[in-house]
């Protein structure tokens, strides 16, 4: 990947804020990985559902996830109208 495009998917993960602690996505942890081919045009985004949260915190996160997770789509969508912008599947903490 591209120093631009990394930078410019860094801004967006920056954007995106947890509604319960208002830590952006970054912070949080909620992208574990990105998966980019130029030639299919695709930006595949993995999450980790538990992020960086804790004990009692973990069913607010999960009830919150779907929420962000949607909001960091629609970003991504919006910040590289280029691309197919696909979510994967949460992957286990």
């Amino acid at each position: 990947m591209n120093p631009e495009m990394i930078r410019r998917i860094d801004g967006v993960l920056e954007t995106i804020k947890d509604p319960e602690s208002g830590l952006s996505v970054a912070q949080i942890g909620l992208v574990s990985r990105l998966r980019y081919s130029e030639q299919a045009k695709t930006l595949l985004v993995f999450t980790n559902p538990l992020g960086k949260t804790h004990g009692c915190c973990t069913l607010i996160a999960l009830t919150l996830l779907e929420d962000v997770r949607e909001r960091l789509l629609k970003a991504l969508s919006q910040e590289f109208p280029g691309l197919t912008v696909k979510l994967a599947e949460p992957e286990s903490a």
